[in-house]
């Protein structure tokens, strides 16, 4: 007979009507059974009607439900009252179920307590107990060498008589270990266990139990059948002990010289590990003691093959340190668990940290790099760097004197230490770390330097000045930052407060330049360098602290342009006033407030930061120097000076202008373009940079060529953008202009690169497809537009424009794009002329060069009808009194030169030559009769139009 029972408590039946208020024991399968007994205690609750409690039957798993005859007392009170035992008869399966309810839909509820239910069953068990689950499974690999074995059965067993036996299944004849079955199992419900001794490394066992040793609880009870073969419960341990894991890599290295304090230490092994116990202890050398500990199942990280850990003490600079990591702390993954011998002595992993600089109360700290030389070439930098600096980058060369070379690397010898960037080196950080000894915490201190840059050994326009900025333990210092506009040799200084720097603790001042943030042109770098560094306790008040004064020349006209300028700190103490001040360069090259010349233009909002303002009313054609400038309580400070030169006036147009931009060098930055012409990068890339021609890739404007024809080139690069050239011109016909007509030749060079801009042209802001040119096309492709409907009054100004964007196409290096032979008329310029002339004879050489050689240009020989390839004489004659020249035919049929006779009394040595006639007679000669009695030198000037 079996027993089930639930559990002693009190079930409310809150509404006994309720089929989900009802207790349902379906929980309990009575299939094996046929008589139920139940015995229960019922008492009342609540209010209301009273209720007495019925059993209700289900064999069907609940989904219907049948009232038995059974049916306790009614209760009357809380009070319980004992109802039943009843006993309930049947044929019972495992969807047989039981209910209490109530017979009533209201009233009071009922509760239960005291519920018994027992389950008998007339029917004899004869059946033995069979296993469910094997631990360690059959054919298990790599069991431990400490297993619990343990055989699980489909119903309660005991102890019967006999011996479970443990064999080697390689020597199957005796048995290992035996376990009586009274003595050496427990027996727990349907469980059976037992423990044998320390098993060996990498043995496959096998286990026989004898029919009896195992018994059911049925009375009469059941025999387990036992395990006779060596087959049903076998498994194999596992391999044999191999070593720990093994050190591979120590970080930082053993015998390791360091800047600092390490954040992350680890230690990578030749395999997976895990955490064992203990902790890894970090060690000051001088007298062993533990600096701090690191448990290894909460602060180490354990992660693959590696582990890390993060110390939080301040190590003293100067001082040795060694790491131990105990026998036991850590191990190789399961189930071998092979533990790490560990790091026991104080020798196997020790490091060291550098030397620092005390700061201390009796004066500051000073560094002016006097001794940064060298000279042999070395690998690294580090060696020659005083006490408390080091350095970061991909480059820590030492490669020679300050101003030389353009190789990446570091630069001295010049009291200096300084720095040259190429296009791999990328961010460079120069680092100077100082102790606090002054024994107590900083809270202020006190940093100036001096920054410097120079051009150093490459040649040309340096395009790239790399910046400084800095920071004192981490934060950004505006008043230190040095600004690529600022000059050569710059003093810095700044007052920094709110710090914390605890006594005996380090603190890091870092200058960090990037060669990519010169963003104000291409190619090579100026070497970029610190000196005259000093670092006191203490604050102080500065006068304001200027960054640099840049123009904006897309908004240079020939009497406007507007000047940007930034204050980076104000000392310590409020700004009153900022502003501009600018002369002509030449009254006063160094313009300050109330000086000679000067003019002031105060800003609106004195407080740091950028600020720009217009400047206007200069006068065209003009240098002016310009400097920005900031006042607080402590003083006046000046930025470095600017330079700009005004465009000059437009030309008068009157009835046709041309520009040929025979040999053209030069730029808006340095006030040489031709006048009313104007060319302005979006990018910055504003200076002239060199001769037109596959041989140059730098950013910048191209010229110096007149053959066939002179070129105004670009050549972009990635940081150029849109590059705009316009050219103004002054409506001087005395009537409303209604049509005009264009015309230019579009260049290209360096042709077979991948990228491909292009000009797109505008008057006064109207698109002129029809002159559209695309550097796909051929060099010197004519393009040409007579344009109608316009409507320019006399005495207005009037601009052509000329855009190209250099960031066209996926990739690759650009085309340089070029205009030539410009020409803007009332109507077509006549044909022939100079060009034609010179293509038709095969002329290579400009207008001032000699290609026979003969002694006699080009542009003469054109003038004169002179034969352009063999040797002529001089096509001229003097009578005694008169000198005559005689146009040749195909320049009097182009139309495109004036002639004139000048004279001088000193081949104009005191003064320039005097015209003394101009223009051809009806015969086409120029001719001029000397005074009597007079003697002087006389020329032939002939100008192309």
């Amino acid at each position: 007979m079996a027993t089930n029972a639930i559990d002693r408590g009190t079930y409310w039946l809150v509404d006994a009507g309720s089929p989900s208020d009802t207790i349902v024991t379906s929980s309990y399968d009575l299939a094996a059974f046929d008589e139920i007994t139940i015995n229960v205690n019922v008492a009342t609750f609540g209010s209301g009607t009273n209720n007495p409690l019925r059993v209700e039957l289900s064999t069907d798993g609940g989904t219907s439900w049948s009232p038995t005859s059974y049916t306790t007392a009614t209760p009357t009170s809380s009070t319980y009252i004992t109802g039943g035992p009843v006993t309930i008869t049947g044929t019972f399966s495992a969807t047989t179920a039981f209910r209490f309810s109530t017979p009533g839909t209201s009233g009071r509820g009922v509760r239960i307590q005291q519920l018994q239910i027992q389950a008998d069953s007339s029917a004899p068990d004869t059946t033995s107990p069979s296993i469910t689950t094997l631990s360690p499974a059959d054919n298990a690999v790599d069991v431990s060498l400490t297993p619990t074995l343990t055989i699980t059965f489909n119903e309660n067993v005991v102890a019967g008589t006999g011996v479970i036996s443990l064999f080697d299944s390689a020597n199957p004849s005796t048995a290992v270990e035996t376990f009586d079955v009274t003595t050496a199992v427990t027996f727990t419900g349907t469980t059976a266990s037992f423990t044998p001794a320390a098993l060996s490394n990498g043995t496959t066992y096998h286990l026989q139990i004898p029919a009896g040793a195992i018994l059911d609880t049925a009375s009469p009870a059941n025999d387990f059948d036992g395990i006779a073969d060596t087959t049903t419960w076998s498994f194999t341990t596992v391999g044999p002990d191999e070593p720990g894991p093994v050190v591979v890599t120590l970080s930082p290295a053993d015998g390791s010289l360091l800047e600092g304090t390490p954040a992350e230490m680890s230690v990578t092994f030749d395999e997976i590990v895990q955490a064992g116990t203990g902790s890894i202890t970090l060690h000051n050398a001088s007298d062993n003691s533990v600096l701090q500990s690191f448990d290894v199942t909460t602060d180490v990280v354990f992660f693959n093959n590696q582990i890390l850990f993060y110390p939080t003490v301040s190590l003293a600079p100067g001082g040795n340190y060694y790491v131990q990591i105990p026998a036991t702390a850590v191990t190789d993954t399961a189930p071998a668990l092979n533990a790490f011998a560990g790091i026991l002595d104080t020798t196997t992993w020790s490091f060291s940290l550098k030397s620092v600089p005390a700061l201390t109360l009796s004066g500051p700290y000073t560094q002016d790099f006097i001794t940064f030389t060298s000279a042999t070439t070395l690998t690294s930098v580090s060696s020659l760097l005083p006490e408390g600096w080091s350095v970061t980058g991909p480059d820590l060369t030492y490669d020679g004197d300050w101003g030389t070379g353009t190789t990446g690397g570091f630069r001295g010898n010049a009291s200096v230490f300084g720095y040259q960037h190429t296009s791999s080196t990328g961010v460079v950080e120069q680092k100077l770390t100082l102790l606090n000894d002054t024994g107590a915490e900083i809270t202020d201190l006190i940093v100036s330097y001096t920054a410097k840059r120079i051009n150093g050994g490459a040649t040309g326009t340096i395009g790239r000045f790399p910046p400084y900025t800095v920071t004192v333990n981490g934060n950004a210092v505006s008043g230190l930052a040095y600004a690529r506009t600022e000059g050569s040799s710059v003093a810095k200084s700044a007052s920094i407060s709110g710090l914390s720097i605890a006594a005996g603790a380090t603190f890091t001042i870092v200058w960090t330049s990037d060669r990519d943030l010169g963003t104000g042109a291409t190619g090579a770098s100026q070497q970029v360098g610190i000196s005259d560094v000093s670092v006191e306790v203490g604050s102080s008040l500065f006068p304001p602290i200027l960054g640099g004064v840049s123009a904006d020349y897309s908004t240079l006209t020939s009497s406007e342009v507007t000047i940007s300028a930034d204050v980076t700190g104000d000392g310590g103490s409020p700004i009153t006033v900022r502003g501009l001040v600018y002369a002509e360069a030449a009254i006063n090259a160094a313009p300050e407030i109330a000086g000679t010349g000067v003019t002031n233009v105060p800003d609106a909002a004195p407080t740091t930061g950028v600020f720009s303002t217009p400047l206007s009313g200069l006068t065209p054609g003009t240098e002016y120097a310009i400097r920005a400038y900031a006042t607080n309580a402590e003083g006046t400070t000046y930025s470095s000076v600017i330079s700009i030169f005004t465009l000059a006036a437009p030309p008068s147009f009157v009835t046709d202008y041309s520009q040929p931009f025979d040999n053209f060098s030069g730029s808006i930055v340095t006030g040489t373009l031709p006048p009313g012409w104007s060319v302005v990068s979006s990018g910055g890339l504003n200076g002239y940079a060199g001769t037109w021609g596959p041989g140059t890739s730098s950013g910048g404007l191209l010229g110096n060529v007149n053959t066939p024809n002179g070129v105004l080139g670009y050549q972009h690069v990635g940081a150029s953008g849109v590059v705009t050239v316009s050219l103004t011109l002054t409506n001087d016909t005395g009537a409303t202009i209604d049509e005009l007509y264009l015309s230019y030749l579009g260049r290209v060079d360096r042709a077979t690169e991948s990228r491909a801009p292009e000009w797109t042209v505008s008057l006064d802001g109207a698109p002129i497809t029809e002159l559209t040119y695309s550097t796909t096309e051929p060099d010197e492709t004519a393009k040409s537009h007579l344009v109608t409907g316009l409507s320019i009054a006399p005495g207005a100004t009037f601009t052509l424009t000329w855009e190209s964007d250099g960031n066209v196409g996926t990739g690759g290096a650009r085309r340089q794009i070029g205009i030539a032979d410009v020409y803007v008329g009332l109507e077509a310029p006549p044909a022939g002329g100079y060009a034609d002339w010179a293509l038709n004879n095969g002329i290579v050489g400009g207008v001032d060069d000699d290609d026979d050689n003969d002694g006699v240009s080009n542009i003469l020989e054109y003038a004169l009808g002179l034969t352009p390839g063999a040797p002529d004489t001089l096509a001229g004659s003097f009578d005694g009194s008169t000198l005559s020249f005689t146009a040749g035919a195909e320049a009097v049929a182009g139309g495109d030169l004036t002639y004139t006779i000048e004279t001088s009394a000193d081949l104009g040595a005191s003064g320039p030559w005097t015209t003394v006639a101009t223009g051809l007679d009806v015969n086409n000669v120029i001719s001029y009769t000397l005074p009597a009695g007079t003697r002087l030198f006389a020329r032939l000037r002939v100008t192309q139009n």
